[in-house]
């Protein structure tokens, strides 16, 4: 088998693509400052995306918008109402603004099997850049060669911010990853939106989840 072939064989196996039933609805949330604009869930599972936040005049923005600075006080503060938001916590609990930023910025991209772009991507790669970006860390590939990079945690509710969630597919082998956020959030690329915000209390995922684990 050429290497180019199996370089492909090895991509394919990083993500699953079962098909995901999406349903929508709708929120608002008028005590985070005005930033946020449109709260949905959709999918199998509980996922809340952003659709859009608002400047201070009340005009509406794309989600993947780039402040100029990431140190800046203003941007920070929106930053920490967004995902305080969507995470259902207090503000002060959005402390690594570098992780959010990165989310923020790629929020919404879509799906693609094999990419590692902004174009399209799959689970395995935006983690992958995820961890170079933030973290400094450079880790393989493949959800499967991921998974061995780190120290196994059986129990989900043990999980902390920046631990990878491993998830399976019907045979049992791990499919799947995103990175967890907290209050049993986490970020990932969906094969049906893109890079997005799930929770592992929804059933679709608590029934797929494999184990967790923290890089070492």
């Amino acid at each position: 088998m050429g290497v180019g072939v199996l370089a492909f064989v090895i991509t394919l196996s990083s993500c699953s693509t079962a098909q995901e039933i999406s349903k929508q609805t709708a929120g608002q949330n008028a005590n985070q400052g005005g930033f946020l604009n449109q709260l949905s869930l959709r999918g199998p599972e509980r996922t809340l995306s952003l659709k859009s936040v608002l400047t201070r005049s009340g005009a509406p923005e794309p989600m993947n918008s780039v402040i100029s600075s990431p140190t800046d006080t203003e941007f920070g503060t929106n930053l920490r109402a967004k995902y305080a938001a969507l995470l259902n916590v207090l503000p002060q609990a959005i402390c690594n603004l570098a992780l959010y930023r990165f989310i923020d910025e790629w929020y919404g991209v879509r799906y693609q099997l094999g990419g590692s772009s902004k174009e399209g991507i799959d689970c395995s790669a935006f983690i992958q850049k995820l961890y170079e970006q933030v973290f400094g860390i450079s880790l393989l590939r493949t959800a499967l060669m991921q998974v061995e990079e780190t120290s196994r945690i059986k129990d989900a509710t043990k999980c902390q911010e920046g631990d990878l969630i491993f998830f399976k597919s019907r045979k049992g082998r791990i499919s799947h990853v995103g990175l967890y956020l907290k209050n049993d959030f986490f970020v990932h690329a969906s094969s049906s939106q893109g890079i997005m915000i799930s929770s592992l209390d929804d059933a679709y995922w608590g029934k797929r989840f494999a184990c967790a684990g923290r890089v070492l």
